[in-house]
């Protein structure tokens, strides 16, 4: 009797744990489909200022042969098919599109559907007091700090304060001078750690 009773106890746990499971199977069939994360890697603010150096992936709806990887050349300038050289320097990425859709308007496609984002960044350079000076890929909300590990970490000459930034827009360059070493560093930046005075 004893062992009856808890054969018929194990079957009735069993069928309510498999009765959850279904129900939780239904649940997550009925939800809405997750839209795709966003690659963090690239920033999504649109007032970023496309330079040289930088590479753009175009895609033209139904046309295979406009669809790419760009590079923006020194000159500032995105060699398209069709249209040829386009100046994008200091345009975003949404002044760029229209930019493209006009011109591709104008004669060679009646309706362009064209998105644009950046592949790559143009890479950033730290110079002066770091174990290994030179070029480097820039990486989404990278710190100067960051720059710095990149970099090889400082020499033991190093001023680890602050740092001078050369920033360079539409062909503009300007020095920022003692800058903290948590800011940000844009692609394209020119880093200059400078020796400390004692």
């Amino acid at each position: 009797m004893l062992k009856s009773f808890f054969i018929r106890k194990s079957l009735l746990f069993g069928l309510v744990i498999g009765f959850s499971f279904l129900l939780g199977a239904i649940a997550v069939a009925q939800m809405p489909p997750q839209s795709p994360s966003t690659d963090l890697s690239v920033p999504a603010d649109d007032s970023y200022k496309v330079g040289p150096d930088d590479e753009i992936t175009l895609r033209v709806f139904a046309e295979p042969d406009l669809t790419g990887a760009y590079i923006v050349g020194t000159n500032g300038m995105m060699a398209v098919p069709l249209i040829g050289d386009v100046f994008v320097e200091g345009l975003s990425l949404k002044e760029i599109q229209n930019k493209l859709v006009t011109l591709l308007k104008d004669g060679y496609l009646l309706d362009p559907q064209i998105t644009i984002e950046i592949k790559k960044y143009r890479p950033f350079y730290i110079l002066g007091e770091v174990k290994v000076p030179g070029s480097y890929s820039y990486v989404s909300n990278m710190s100067i700090l960051n720059a710095v590990a990149v970099a090889g970490g400082f020499t033991y000459r190093a001023n680890k304060k602050s740092v001078d930034i050369k920033r360079t827009r539409n062909r503009s360059t300007d020095v920022i001078s003692g800058e903290a070493l948590d800011s940000l560093v844009l692609p394209g930046d020119i880093i200059i750690v400078k020796e400390r005075f004692f």
